[in-house]
């Protein structure tokens, strides 16, 4: 018998995302509910909980099902007392921003310029716009199908390069970064084609606005390359744009999936939503 057989599931496209409804989080925090999780979050890309409260310190208990949670840092607005969650909000206490207000603006998969990028992201939705703001999908599984068979053989073995630095050099703010800081976080390597460890599926793993090079391709070549998985992965005809209300908890797989946080009125509309990120394994290239 499954945990999930007395909630009620919907898919929210074919080939991606799945909502829980019925089940209260809190509730159901075991090893049991981890595995089955797991497994549906890895065939599925992203699940949605909705009509969840949950306190930061579940939040940390339901990302740590996953693996270890990833630390915050000041800049990132920590929650008080909870390291592991970051706050993402336009709201402003006394002239002064509470949380992150330009995170994630362009499609992306989260921190793949770390040695362990984050495998599982969690947002809980504390207070949400009523237009706009929402979170959109996009499946690198469908990049990795529109792959030839020369392709896939020819990219396995290869690998992209990743820089932190490339994305902190591109804000409107971005300032002069020292020698010493650039060799405090040097770039990261990540097979092009990964094993999933859960399903042992292989799929592309590329991301773009960190990406400095792909070995055996020239700049411009790396950069068509990219442009076209995007643009295969996030193609709008089969794009799942997640519509928030409060109380949703959502997470997805950045191992199989893209994700942008689309627009809205930031100056009529609150958000405020609690973002956590699980520390992944080191990529494992696909052979063969």
């Amino acid at each position: 018998m499954s945990i999930f057989d007395s909630a009620e599931l919907t898919q929210l496209r074919p080939d991606l995302g799945t909502s829980i409804r019925g089940l209260s989080l809190p509730d159901c925090l075991s090893e049991t509910f981890a595995q089955e999780l797991r497994l549906l979050l890895a065939d599925r890309g992203v699940v949605v909980f909705k009509d969840q409260k949950i306190t930061p310190a579940e939040q940390v208990a339901l990302t740590s099902l996953f693996g270890e949670p990833v630390p915050t840092t000041a800049r990132e607005f920590p929650v008080p007392g909870h390291e592991q969650i970051a706050i993402l909000s336009n709201i402003k206490v006394d002239g002064k921003p509470i949380g992150s207000t330009d995170a994630g603006r362009t499609w992306h998969t989260d921190a793949a310029f770390n040695a362990q990028p984050t495998s599982i992201t969690v947002l809980h939705g504390l207070e949400v716009p009523a237009i706009g703001g929402g979170t959109a999908f996009g499946s690198l599984r469908r990049a990795y199908d529109s792959l030839t068979p020369e392709e896939i053989r020819s990219l396995r073995g290869k690998s992209a390069h990743y820089s932190i630095w490339k994305l902190i050099r591109a804000r409107p703010d971005a300032r002069e970064i020292t020698p010493e800081e650039e060799a405090q976080r040097p770039p990261s390597s990540h097979p092009i084609l990964r094993i999933h460890p859960e399903t042992g599926r292989e799929c592309i793993y590329i991301n773009r606005g960190d990406c400095i090079g792909i070995d055996g391709f020239s700049d411009e070549d790396a950069q068509d390359f990219v442009d076209r998985m995007f643009a295969v992965a996030c193609d709008p005809a089969h794009v799942y744009e997640h519509k928030w209300e409060a109380g949703d908890v959502l997470l997805w797989d950045n191992r199989i999936v893209l994700h942008i946080g689309t627009p809205y009125d930031t100056k009529t509309e609150r958000r405020l939503i609690h973002r956590s990120w699980v520390k992944g394994e080191k990529p494992i290239a696909a052979v063969g």
